[in-house]
């Protein structure tokens, strides 16, 4: 996400996709035709299939990479950073 100055917010980050489309599909919820022009120039859905293969292997594994990352400090372009001064 570099591309352009963003802070993301990602509050459904930690639930996974087919409980949101079980949630959406319950709600009547309409999809929306993708309109990002930078929707070709992402890794989605190759990061998508290795996480399919990791939680194959480890279904806990999503829940250990999101600790992990939480712990790393952000980067200044991204928000700032964990430490003081950033």
């Amino acid at each position: 996400m570099d591309k352009m100055p963003l802070t993301l917010i990602r509050p459904l980050c930690h639930e996974h996709e087919k409980d949101l489309e079980e949630y959406a599909r319950l709600r009547g919820y309409v999809s929306q035709k993708k309109a990002c022009p930078y929707e070709d120039g992402t890794h989605r859905a190759s990061i998508r299939k290795i996480f399919a293969e990791v939680e194959a292997l480890n279904p806990e594994a999503r829940y250990s990479i999101w600790h992990a990352l939480e712990s790393l400090p952000l980067s200044p372009s991204h928000g700032g950073g964990n430490h003081p001064g950033d």
